[in-house]
């Protein structure tokens, strides 16, 4: 999503919360706002090549992570429920499905190895990390709702999904999420 008018671009990594933002950048900024076609989950670099570095070096370039072990838990139950997969947790995991899809953060985030992120929101604290967008963009009287797509857990807590090796699977992954923000298994 970009938006010439106000000067940014947001970079929605898949199962981060990223389809709450978007609804009150839309409903907020109707009109200024720009969604390519097939462009949902696009990464910097694609917008880079479409809009050149001179302009969007100095844009508002902001996205949304979540802490990776509780992402793949999401993930998991969303390919379940859209996607049709039928295996295990572990099958999921360790066979590597998750993969095949365009959701890991770095390459969301960086062009030629570069982060070109000016903020991140953390989906753990999406309301206070969002207010800061909120207040560079005069957005007031909005109402942040959790989209669900398809998740159907099992109780609250992602830790319970993982045994060694996935937990192990998962940190070796997305090892630039966890080193860049600080993300460890456990965290809520």
């Amino acid at each position: 999503m970009i938006s010439h008018k106000h000067k940014f671009v947001f970079i929605h990594s898949p199962k981060c919360g990223g389809g709450s933002i978007k609804k009150i950048l839309r409903r907020h900024l109707a009109g200024s706002v720009i969604e390519t076609p097939n462009s949902n989950h696009w990464e910097m670099w694609r917008h880079y090549e479409l809009h050149g570095k001179d302009l969007l070096d100095s844009y508002f370039k902001f996205g949304v992570i979540r802490n990776p072990w509780d992402r793949m838990v999401s993930w998991f139950h969303h390919c379940k429920s859209r996607h049709g997969f039928n295996g295990s947790f572990e099958d999921f995991i360790i066979g590597e499905k998750f993969l095949n899809h365009n959701s890991f953060s770095r390459n969301k985030f960086l062009v030629e190895g570069e982060n070109k992120m000016d903020f991140i929101i953390k989906l753990e604290n999406i309301e206070e990390d969002f207010k800061i967008v909120t207040k560079k963009f005069g957005i007031k009287n909005y109402n942040m709702t959790r989209e669900r797509h398809g998740s159907n857990r099992i109780g609250n807590s992602y830790e319970e999904y993982y045994n060694e090796e996935t937990k192990n699977k998962v940190e070796e992954t997305f090892s630039w999420d966890i080193n860049n923000f600080g993300y460890s298994f456990g965290d809520k």
